[in-house]
């Protein structure tokens, strides 16, 4: 019979039908027989629920048992023990089934004589097997042929014996027993070798030979792993150990020639040899336990005692650590600044969704604990080299320890930049209100010496976002060494995520790697060890993995590598504990610990991460099991549990993880802590609570939230807890005491670091510092190099966030020498300008104002209020030394102006508000003061103005001279650029409007229609603001401009115009170039047109029988809604081929459009009956798509969107039965020429896509559409924009706004304002997110103003009337807020903050009302005029406002005082102007209805739902007429259709329907 044999030529046991694996197959560690194909075949397949799936796993009776699992005691007591207690998930390591049966043979094979084939066995188990596992003898699992474990290990009896809480632990016991220790297969091979003589002298002869030959060409390595017990293997160990120290990898040095201490050739020199490394080891290790195994060496060598001796390492080779999961030095308090002294943004991009509870100090309504969301805090921060290094898990940066300016530039990993990062987006959620992904993994880098090693690629609600990255960098210049993707190191890493922070540690960089195998609903932890210097691979070792059941919620528990003299410890909430050589991966051993299968344990905070607590006093590990439920203490060198105890002996709910701080224990909870010894924890009586941990200074009658609210830090013995408003210091020695509270604004997980604390939140890191110790460190710096102006800026801008602002002169004078010592040096330049933006800091919060309705000033320029105007003005004086640029200039000018008001020098302030526009460089500049950024022009005028209105016209009497002056050199032959600059130059000069006046007629007469509109109001402007006022120019200004807006259809412009001259100039008389108006007749005209066109339509009764076919198209909806009512002429339908116009005509007109196609009649109403509607215009779409701006009386405004943008059409209706192009501007993709991407170098910018709040992902190329009556905006969702006018179409300019993120826009009144986000880059990686408002003339695109630094991130906008209540201002949306802005200051007018509103969705005015609609759908009444509003939302019926659809708020009249109603797709709510509720329609919300369009009091809306088919196959549904001032239903009628309606519009006495592509119009002419 011959031999089976398997793969590698050994003898497999008869009977057996093991298949042995490759060790590509070995790199996932499967059960012989697995447990998800038996629920596949059984339960599955069947089509089975979850219940039958439950009951199945726990009839089978622990599943493992019946299935012979790896890992798990065989038989029926476990099956018996598992029905008694719990049912656990199965866990698996790399056992080797060949090992375990092979050996069995050898013991065979030795007693029956065949020593030859033995060795043979154990040779080739050596060379394949001998890095995998095999179970403890003892365990539960025998090994046969194996002696036991050997007995010395500490693994009897714990502290205080079998009494006490031991016994405690009995709950534990049947746990136990189902848990199995395994160890290396080589160490168990030698240990059987050595202990039987015949079997090892057999095997030493046989194969010294072969490892003789190995170590002689070379393989040092190879002879250890496999030959150790040969001469060679002896001498391989010594070269080995030697080259181990010479590399200073001691502690693998250590352990190599420990291994050597039982080999059978130690003696004579080898073992001088030996002893004498040992001695050398022992030096640099300085360890009692190491100095007592070299003077055991050098007893058995015969080599005479010494005294020790250790080496003293330089400092840069031990740098302290300084991460929050290291001890960290004492927590200096006082003198604690709770401000920061330095904020810089890290992750911006990832929204806080409750950043504003952040800043109000304050919990959500009713709560006493902090929400999930809050809690995130998944970066810690790592500080070495004086520089803080932090990881977002997709890039790595570096700052300046004490002022965290940036070290290097952003470092994206290569992988994740070339990712697919639209995963990584996370973002806004259409009606979710905020970011709603969150991070799965902590995120901190390792660093040591000037080495840093990060492992980068999200994993964000538990899917792997892209590719993990692991990378080292040079932690001083950011140059990355090496990168590597997991999946590129071995196969058996693809998709494999990188499992908490990498460990650098002798020359080696350990990883664990963990992988989910869906098919196999395995999941699989490995621990790789890369070589520090060039990333390779050096070994990789699975460590265990685990089944799953389907549809059982997995949690969140976060481990980290423990490596102690040279073994790598690691946990894993798989079940599973590992202890591993870090030199080579050999295993020391591996424990599992099943988990309940069906147990869901509470998931852990990303900082909660969990690590076995080393104590040296009885060489054990203390660690909590991965369901957190038992503390247990195992043997360091074996791993056998010595003792354990239940987790709710520490307090309840139990601990989250473990620290050891010094002797003691501390186990940390959510809310409490508890102490107790670390040797005898298991035994002890003494365990104590620290009281609840809260978080003070909260906002003044809220609760206080309690809660650890990031990684307790041991810091100097003590305990340092993270809360939402700072820290609590614990004492371990007294832990029942209060803590105490030290309170910091931006608190998180932290580091501390002689007298600095850093701390790193979601979105930036902050640092605080004690100012002396700060002050005497950077005078070292300063006196070390004093031509480098770094520390001296650095010192200036401590000294006023310190408030000791008697220090920033003289370290503002000492920068500026050396500066002007070496200009030309790269640190001195950006020294420059890091000390105006001090200074100008400075002058901003010191100088300008902010009283009652004032904006509070912005974060970055947030700081102390310098008093001393004396020392102001030695600080505006080192501005303007320090000032370049044209916008730098305009600062120390404004800074200069407002200080020369405050000391009473009006007429100076005057002259320097003067200078900026005397100088077109500075004119054109930016100034950005506290939340805005506007042209300096504006600024200086603005300026100019208060001055004036304040101390009377002589302020400005000689530049009024000026003007007057520079005027009269002109002459009247003046060229229209020398006028516009003076006027420009002289805004509040009484020559100013005569300037524009003369202007507007040089535009006219070269037929520049816009320019001269512009030109005239301007001078309108200019002439109102005069004192006294030059009535007769106001006349002719204001009647000019009125003449030529009326002229272009702009009526309700020109009507502003009038109204607000007559307001401040009651008895006006307008003039124009012909004469005088009739300024009545003018008025009259005015309202006729306003009120033909500011109306709904006018409809009659509704009857079924009227219904006519109109065109095989469907109506389209307009993007742009009119705030008043409106009455359209004409509706724009659509289909695949063609886009049509249709407009009423008189009865007996034609019906149907050309080229519409015939009807068809068996699905159309009265085909021969007349609609009453025509065709007027049509064109071919023409591969594109088509959408409806607006229909605005007589015009139609349409966009084409092709390839690319496409372009804009205005179709005007010119006769009853014809219409033509008024208008079509370019393709838009030449106005917006495509460009790069910014963020991805090479590729188009469309692959930058953002998300937008309540909308979802856009591209930078999607348009946004605004208009008013003069202007149609386009504004690219990546912020460039240009305008065009509404009356020729022309292109009146194009920008970039420098809003890189566009969420919103609106024009309204001349105003265009533009909403999103600021794109911070560093090179072309996004660094930072800042809100942004960017405010323009419609007219020109000029900036007129932008609104930054608020703190929050806007999602809506709304441009408010110039005359209404609000002013001429702005509505701005945030996420957490409501805010009235005025658009000439900037200054807000109110906000509103009401938690259960906001985020607010969208918004509409109406009238002198602001409507707001919050995240539960919920609307709120808010008051233009104050922002005042009630406590509750408006009373309405719930039933119209659920759903995901839209709404829309329509006014019922053109008034500020009018009624308004809500249409849904559920019916009609009816609201008076007060906001009290009038009527809801009797449908009761729960008909499917299209939204109700509105006409002159009456609302049609039809259901979408039918009740039944008629005999014809027709459908019919109720049509429903209502009544605008109740919602009562009026009419009710029949209407049959060929499909389900989906549009509905209302023109002059028509009322049309759009159904399955086909559109009918219903007759109902108005009385």
């Amino acid at each position: 019979m011959n031999e089976q044999k398997n793969r590698k030529g050994l003898p497999l046991p008869h009977g057996s039908n093991a298949v042995e694996q490759t060790p590509a197959e070995r790199s996932v560690p499967v059960p012989r027989k697995r447990p998800e194909r038996i629920l596949r075949s059984r339960v599955f397949g069947a089509g089975a629920c979850w219940g039958v799936i439950a009951a199945r796993w726990v009839a089978a009776g622990a599943l493992g048992v019946a299935l012979g699992m790896v890992g798990e005691p065989g038989g029926a007591a476990l099956a018996q023990n598992a029905r008694q207690t719990r049912q656990l998930n199965p866990v698996y390591v790399d056992e080797s089934t060949l090992a375990r049966e092979s050996l069995s043979r050898v013991r065979e094979l030795s007693g029956a004589g065949n020593v030859n084939e033995a060795v043979r066995v154990l040779q080739s188990l050596l060379d394949s097997e001998g890095m995998r596992l095999l179970p403890v003898a003892d365990s539960g699992q025998a090994v046969p042929g194996t002696p036991k474990a050997s007995p010395d290990a500490p693994d009897t009896q714990p502290p205080g014996g079998e009494d006490g809480d031991a016994k405690r632990s009995s709950a534990r016991a049947g746990a136990d027993s189902q848990e199995a220790l395994f160890e290396g297969v080589r160490a168990v091979i030698h240990r059987q070798l050595l202990g039987e003589a015949s079997l090892l002298n057999a095997y030493r002869a046989a194969q010294q030979s072969r490892a003789q030959a190995l170590l002689d060409g070379g393989d040092i390595e190879g002879v250890w792993q496999r030959y150790a017990l040969t001469t060679a293997g002896l001498e391989a160990g010594l070269r080995r150990a030697q080259m181990q120290l010479e590399d200073a990898r001691f502690e693998a040095a250590r352990l190599t020639l420990e291994d050597l201490l039982g080999h059978p050739d130690l003696k004579d020199q080898a073992l001088v040899d030996g002893a004498e490394l040992y001695w050398s080891v022992a030096r640099y290790l300085d360890r009692p336990a190491c100095w007592e195994t070299a003077r055991q060496w050098l007893v058995r060598a015969g080599l005479p005692a010494r005294n020790t001796d250790p080496i003293v390492w330089p400092g840069a080779a031990r740098p302290l650590p300084a991460t929050p999961l290291d001890n960290l030095g004492p927590m200096n308090r006082r003198g604690l600044i709770a401000k920061p002294l330095w904020t810089t943004p890290v992750n911006p991009e990832r929204s806080n969704t409750n950043e504003f509870l952040r800043m109000a100090r304050r919990p959500p309504p009713g709560a006493d604990t902090l929400p999930d969301e809050l809690t995130n805090l998944s970066m810690l921060p790592a500080v070495a080299n004086d520089t803080v290094y932090v990881s977002d898990g997709t890039s790595i940066q570096a700052f300046d320890r004490f002022t965290l300016s940036p070290r290097w530039p952003n470092k994206v990993t290569p992988g994740v930049e070339q990712g697919n990062r639209e995963e990584d987006q996370g973002g806004f959620r259409p009606g979710m209100g905020g970011w709603t992904q969150r991070v799965d993994e902590p995120s901190v880098v390792s660093v040591q010496g000037d080495l840093l090693v990060a492992c980068t690629g999200r994993t964000l609600s538990g899917v792997r976002s892209v590719d993990h990255v692991v990378s080292a960098l040079d932690a001083r210049s950011g140059r990355i060494r090496w990168s590597t993707s997991l999946s590129a190191l071995d196969p058996a890493l693809a998709d494999a995520g990188a499992r908490g922070p990498a460990v650098i540690t002798e020359g080696r960089v350990l990883v664990a790697a963990r992988k989910f195998l869906p098919e196999r609903r395995l999941t699989v932890l490995m621990l790789c060890a890369l070589d520090a210097q060039t990333g390779r691979l050096l070994w990789k070792q699975n460590v265990g993995s685990a089944g799953s059941l389907p549809f059982v919620s997995t949690t969140s528990q976060f481990d980290t590598t423990l490596v102690h003299h040279g073994i790598a410890y690691r946990a894993d909430d798989l079940g599973v504990l590992g202890a591993f050589r870090v030199e080579d991966g050999t295993p020391v051993w591996v424990r599992t610990m099943p988990r309940e299968a069906m147990q869901v344990v509470e998931s852990a905070r990303p900082w909660e991460i969990a690590s076995p607590v080393v104590d040296d006093s009885t060489r054990s590990l203390v660690m909590l099991t991965p369901e957190r439920d038992t503390v247990l203490r195992l043997a360091m060198d074996t791993g056998r549990v010595i003792a354990a105890r239940t987790a709710d002996a520490f307090g309840s709910p139990a601990p989250m993880y473990l620290l050891g701080v010094g002797d003691r224990l501390a186990a940390v909870g959510r809310q409490r802590i508890a102490f107790c010894g670390l040797n005898n924890f298991e035994s002890t009586s003494d365990i104590r609570l620290t009281p609840v941990i809260q978080a003070r200074g909260t906002a003044p009658g809220a609760p206080e939230v309690t809660g650890i609210n990031g990684r307790v830090v041991i810091a100097g013995g003590r305990l340092v807890c993270p809360t939402f408003t700072g820290v609590s210091v614990v004492n371990p020695a007294e832990p029942g005491a209060t803590p105490e509270f030290v309170p910091l604004d931006r608190p998180g997980n932290l580091v501390t670091i002689d007298t600095q604390v850093v701390t790193l939140d979601d979105q930036a890191v902050h640092s605080y510092l004690m100012w002396d110790q700060a002050e005497q460190l950077l005078a070292e710096r300063v006196k070390a190099d004093p031509d480098d102006a770094t520390p001296s800026v650095t010192l200036a801008e401590l000294a006023y966030r310190a408030d000791r602002p008697n220090r920033i002169v003289g370290a503002a004078d000492a920068a500026l020498a050396a500066i002007a010592r070496e200009p030309g040096r790269e640190s001195n330049r950006e020294a420059r300008a890091r000390l105006f933006d001090a200074l100008s800091s400075m002058a901003l919060a010191s100088l300008e104002t902010q009283g009652a309705g004032d904006a509070a000033p912005s974060p970055s320029t947030a700081g102390p209020r310098i008093t001393d105007l004396g020392l102001m003005e030695q600080i505006v004086a080192r501005l303007a030394q320090v000032s370049q640029s044209p916008d730098e200039r305009v600062a120390r000018t404004m800074a200069a102006g407002r200080l020369a008001e405050r000391r009473g020098k009006i007429e100076q302030a005057a002259k320097e508000y003067q200078s900026i526009l005397d100088a077109p460089e500075t004119a054109s500049a930016v100034w950005e003061g506290p939340q805005v950024r506007v042209r300096a022009e504006i600024e200086a005028e603005r300026r100019l103005a208060a001055l004036v209105k304040t101390h009377g016209s002589q302020v400005y009497s000689a530049m009024d001279r000026a003007a007057s002056e520079a005027l009269a050199a002109l002459g009247d032959n003046a060229e229209p650029l020398a006028l516009r600059q003076l006027a420009e130059r002289y805004p509040l000069s009484r020559a100013a409007p005569e300037v524009y006046l003369r202007l507007s007629h040089q535009y006219a007469r070269t037929g520049d229609e816009s320019l001269a509109a512009s030109a005239l109001e301007r001078g309108l402007r200019a002439a109102e603001r005069l004192t006294p006022a030059d009535e007769n120019l106001v006349g002719a200004l204001a009647g000019e401009l009125v003449v030529r807006l009326s002229r272009q259809g702009q009526v309700r412009s020109a009507q502003r115009v009038v109204d607000g001259v007559r307001a401040r100039f009651p008895a006006l008389r307008l003039t124009a170039q012909d004469g005088a108006l009739d300024l009545a007749k003018v008025e009259s005209d005015l309202a006729r047109q306003i009120a033909e066109t500011s109306r709904w339509p006018r409809i009659g009764a509704l009857t079924g029988t009227n219904l006519r076919y109109l065109a095989d198209a469907t109506l389209l909806d307009p993007l742009l809604i009119d705030r008043e009512p409106s009455s359209a002429r004409l509706v724009a339908l659509a289909n695949d081929t063609h886009v049509y116009l249709y407009a009423a005509t008189g009865p007996g007109a034609a019906q149907a459009s050309t080229g519409s196609g015939a009807p068809e009649p068996d699905r159309l109403p009265s085909p021969a009956a007349s609609s009453g509607m025509a065709e007027v215009w049509a064109r071919p779409i023409e591969q594109s798509s088509i959408a409806l701006l607006k229909v605005a009386g007589d015009s139609a405004y349409l966009a084409y969107n092709g390839r690319d943008l496409g372009a804009i059409e205005r179709v005007r209706l010119e006769s009853p039965g014809k219409a033509r192009t008024a208008w079509k501007t370019p393709e838009l993709s030449e106005v917006f020429p495509p460009e790069p991407s910014r963020l991805n170098p090479g590729r188009s910018s469309l692959s930058d896509r953002f998300p937008v709040p309540n909308e979802g992902l856009y591209s930078p190329r999607d348009p946004v559409f605004a208009m008013d009556d003069r202007t149609l905006a386009v504004v690219l969702r990546g912020g460039r924009a240009a305008a065009f006018d509404t009356d020729t179409g022309e292109l009146l300019w194009t920008m970039q706004t420098g809003v890189g993120r566009v969420y919103d826009v609106d024009l309204r009144d001349g105003v265009l304002v533009v909403a999103g986000d600021e794109e911070v880059l560093s090179g072309q990686r996004l660094s930072g997110l800042r809100g942004a408002i960017q405010v323009l003339d419609a007219r020109t695109g000029t900036p007129t103003q932008r609104i930054v630094d608020t703190g929050d991130h806007p999602r809506w906008v709304r441009v408010l009337d110039s005359t209404g209540a609000g002013g001429g201002g702005v509505i701005v949306a945030y996420e957490h807020s409501i805010a009235s802005i005025d658009l000439v200051s900037g200054r807000l007018n109110w906000t509103f903050t009401h938690n259960d509103a906001l985020p607010a969705t969208t918004g509409w005015i109406v009238g002198q009302t602001l409507v707001l609609q919050g995240p539960d759908r919920a609307l709120w009444r808010v008051p233009l005029s104050s922002g005042a509003a009630p406590d509750v939302p408006l009373d309405g019926p719930r039933t119209h406002l659920e759903g995901l659809r839209p709404i829309a708020v329509l006014p019922m009249t053109g008034n500020a005082q009018t009624d308004w109603a809500v249409s849904t797709f559920q019916g009609l709510v009816i609201y008076g102007s007060d906001g009290t509720l009038k009527g809801v329609d009797a449908l009761g919300g729960f008909e499917a209805v299209l939204p109700p369009a509105i006409a002159q009091g009456r609302a049609v809306t039809i259901e979408t739902v039918s009740e039944g088919p008629t005999p014809a196959g027709q459908m019919v549904f109720n049509l429903y007429a209502m009544d605008t001032s109740s919602a009562r239903i009026i009419e009710q009628t029949p209407v049959e259709l060929g499909a389900r309606p989906s549009v509905i519009r209302i023109l002059d006495g028509r009322v049309l329907l759009s159904a399955g592509g086909v559109t009918v119009v219903l007759n109902a002419p108005a009385k």
